[in-house]
């Protein structure tokens, strides 16, 4: 009984730990790949440019992976990255 219980909490928690962290790594890559396409478009970022990104959920990189693609300056794409 108690080990059936124990059992599964583990499991719980594994999953649990799974879900995170496959969440975690997808952000990096979003993040990783937005970065990529506003350089090779736009030139080296700044750190400051690059913070920001950090602080970006998934939402708001989906919503600048399309305004890259018809900005011609970097600050059309990074000036509405707070409301994006």
């Amino acid at each position: 009984m108690l080990s059936d219980t124990v059992d599964q909490w583990i499991q719980d928690g594994f999953e649990k730990g799974m879900s995170q962290g496959m969440s975690q790594g997808m952000a990096i890559g979003e993040r990783a790949i937005i970065e990529r396409q506003l350089s090779k478009k736009f030139g080296r970022l700044t750190f400051e440019q690059k913070s920001k990104l950090n602080q970006l959920t998934s939402n708001q990189l989906l919503a600048l992976s399309e305004k890259i693609l018809f900005a011609s300056t970097i600050e059309e794409v990074l000036g509405e990255m707070a409301t994006a």
